[in-house]
């Protein structure tokens, strides 16, 4: 079952396209990869040219879907964050609780992130 998101309908999430990462209009190319290539320093023209397939819109949709998702799983950095914790949603609960405000990543899994889809989209 592929899902579309309600704000940004070209990335979508499929179990059986890349793992149930998100993806560019259910092509096996995910966000990551696009965010990758930005990061990087390639230009917007350079991804358009390289891979044709991609939409100047893709790749708006992308950035867009990149940022909410960081508003939606900012968590706060505390000095346990590198302590072992034998269930990453347990160490989650413990950055959730911390009193410095530094964006980090958050360690869900593509399953965590479709589910948290899934229950938004309800």
């Amino acid at each position: 079952m592929e899902l579309k998101h309600p704000a940004y309908p070209r990335i979508t999430i499929n179990q059986k396209v890349c793992l149930g990462k998100p993806c560019i209009r259910g092509m096996r190319f995910p966000v990551t990869t696009l965010l990758a290539y930005l990061a990087g320093g390639t230009s917007k023209e350079e991804l358009l040219s390289e891979f044709p397939f991609l939409e100047q819109e893709d790749i708006y949709q992308a950035l867009g879907f990149a940022a909410r998702t960081m508003d939606d799983q900012y968590v706060s950095l505390q000095k346990s964050i590198f302590s072992t914790v034998p269930n990453p949603k347990q160490k989650d609960q413990q950055l959730l609780q911390a009193n410095h405000s530094y964006p980090v990543w958050s360690p869900y899994d593509a399953t965590d992130a479709a589910e948290v889809l899934m229950q938004t989209l309800e």
